[in-house]
């Protein structure tokens, strides 16, 4: 998961260069894509022609915006005036009174839970990992790209997205259009001049000159397509799943853990693709999702709107006995920003045997849920219970699926 620091200082000193690479790289294909080989595909000057060039323009707009973004775009690092309003919300809602170590990536995180980060002394919110690289703690920390010379954060994982989209769009349509001229100018050249050999593209005769940069265009089309094509569909099911990278790996560890104890592991985060979708690119239309857009996306920078919940309430046990189709949420503790106490193992024992409950244990990053038999109960004490912000939503989702009878939640 940590790279060595010799391969941090590399990603730092190669940055630079690898965005002045890129962007060189793009204006060059636009350039040679639009100005030298476009018009010997279509006749300079149709109304066909004309199509393709706002469409050419349109792709390389969005291209080079999201990308200089994805450059400039703090991703919510802990200097930032994001991550200190985050922080200082946390603080009013006592969130940071109970904050413990981290234990890092690998270890048991508790999902929804403030910790300090290990590293720099700062308090780590949810769903935040500490950069190696940069030296931060990132919210919604994904990956530290070169690329971009930037952390992929929760404020420009937008842009990141977007980036790749339409790069793939882009070179995908670039591959399309010189499919002909490519095949073309592979034949051999006119022999009734060896001296200066041209080539018939579309009716135009074309010197070795044009001939390399269509070769140039479609190679390097091919490359993006394939290679940024399998970036891409890895990050949108990461988006649609509500994961990070770094996730991916602890969630896998943990549903191996849930399996091996009978229990059953869901990503906490997770609310469904178009909500998952919805927190990443915005709350408004699929169209503005895709358009140029300087706002950051939803607040805040993980799903949870009703503060830090521990236990579901005995009194949203009557809610299982109403029908499935019910959309009715269940009754919350009224306090439910109060931390537990040296009570709350005998107050989680009644609630246990009163009704249907959800264990959130902590070696679970996701939700680890089972029937408590006697000796589970005896054995019940705080350090099993996360301390998790969940929103109302989700968990009515979570009751109704029991209703179903998919075997989620288990009556004691």
């Amino acid at each position: 998961m940590r790279r060595c620091s010799c391969c941090d200082k590399a990603a730092l000193i190669m940055g630079p260069v690898m965005v002045l690479f890129g962007i060189s790289l793009i204006l060059t294909v636009i350039k040679v894509g639009i100005w030298d080989v476009l018009p010997l595909i279509v006749e300079k000057g149709s109304t066909k022609h004309t199509i393709h060039l706002v469409w050419a323009i349109f792709l390389s707009a969005n291209v080079l915006f999201n990308y200089v973004m994805g450059v400039k775009t703090d991703p919510g690092s802990h200097d930032s005036l994001i991550f200190k309003s985050l922080c200082e919300e946390a603080r009013k809602k006592g969130l940071l009174g109970s904050a413990h170590q981290d234990p890092g990536v690998s270890g048991k995180l508790v999902p929804g839970q403030w910790t300090t980060c290990s590293h720099t002394g700062m308090p780590k919110p949810p769903r935040a990992h500490f950069d190696s690289v940069s030296k931060k703690v990132v919210l919604h920390m994904d990956h530290y790209c070169p690329w971009l010379f930037n952390t992929v954060g929760w404020a420009n994982l937008r842009y990141y997205f977007l980036v790749q989209l339409y790069l793939v769009a882009s070179t995908l349509y670039i591959c399309i259009m010189t499919w002909g001229p490519i095949h073309d100018v592979s034949k051999k050249s006119f022999p009734d001049n060896p001296q200066s050999p041209s080539w018939k593209v579309n009716g135009h005769v074309v010197n070795s000159d044009i001939r390399i940069k269509i070769i140039f265009l479609f190679a390097i089309a091919f490359a993006v397509t394939n290679l940024v094509g399998a970036f891409f569909v890895w990050n949108l099911y990461l988006i649609l799943s509500a994961q990070t990278t770094i996730e991916t790996y602890v969630n896998k560890n943990e549903r191996i853990k849930a399996g091996q104890n009978g229990t059953i592991y869901r990503n906490p985060y997770d609310q469904g693709c178009w909500k998952n979708w919805t927190a990443v690119m915005g709350n408004n239309s699929i169209f503005l999702h895709l358009s140029p857009t300087l706002q950051h996306p939803p607040w805040p920078p993980y799903p949870t709107l009703t503060g830090p919940l521990s236990i579901v309430d005995s009194n949203s046990n009557s809610n299982l006995n109403s029908s499935p189709n019910s959309n009715s949420t269940p009754n919350l503790p009224s306090n439910s920003n109060s931390n537990f106490n040296s009570n709350s193992n005998s107050n989680l024992k009644t609630k246990m045997l009163s009704g249907s409950v959800v264990e959130f244990r902590r070696q679970h990053v996701g939700v680890g849920i089972k029937k408590f038999e006697d000796k589970d109960l005896e054995d019940a004490n705080d350090t099993d219970v996360t301390q998790a912000n969940y929103n109302v939503e989700w968990v009515s989702k979570m009751l109704a699926d029991e209703r179903r009878g998919l075997n989620l939640v288990h009556e004691v």
